[in-house]
């Protein structure tokens, strides 16, 4: 049986509110502005000049204003996630959430996202993993992909072909 979560039937009335979100086009378009945003703002970051960044500066990062953005666009994206976990469940459900290799990708994101978030908030973002998961961020444009099919068309022949290029 079609269960979220092993709680949700498909006749829940929660499931089903979160069916109609997870399915609208509305939520579709506002998360694809959500990453556009999001890559304009991951391009104007410059961790280098970033309170966050610099050792030894008693500044906190809730003053910069792309630390703030950043947190939202990450608590977005964890919304998101929610949303899409309860629609179609995590995994072993048909259409589970982990089951598309897209939101795989897109959950390491949030992942990298969340973990960065919380080092910066906490003043831990200094060392070298965290500048490194920082940099991991530029995967955030790669979301898009999920949401244009022609590009998802491309890109899965390119990965197809990829082996056969290098070989």
């Amino acid at each position: 049986e079609d269960t979220s979560l092993y709680c949700l039937k498909i006749d829940n009335g929660f499931r089903k509110l979160m069916l109609d979100i997870a399915n609208s086009q509305a939520f579709d378009y506002f998360t694809l502005a959500v990453i556009i945003a999001s890559s304009f703002a991951l391009a104007m970051d410059k961790p280098h000049n970033s309170a966050t960044q610099m050792e030894g500066v008693d500044k906190d990062p809730m003053d910069d204003p792309l630390v703030i953005f950043n947190l939202v666009v990450t608590v977005y994206f964890f919304i998101e996630f929610l949303i899409k976990v309860f629609a179609y469940g995590f995994c072993f459900t048909p259409r589970g959430y982990i089951m598309d290799p897209w939101n795989t990708m897109d959950f390491s994101v949030l992942l990298i996202s969340l973990f960065d978030t919380v080092m910066t908030i906490t003043g831990s973002g200094t060392n070298e993993w965290t500048r490194i998961l920082r940099l991991l961020r530029i995967m955030r444009p790669l979301r898009m992909i999920k949401h244009a099919e022609g590009m998802k068309v491309i890109v899965n022949a390119l990965i197809k072909c990829g082996p056969m290029v290098v070989a």
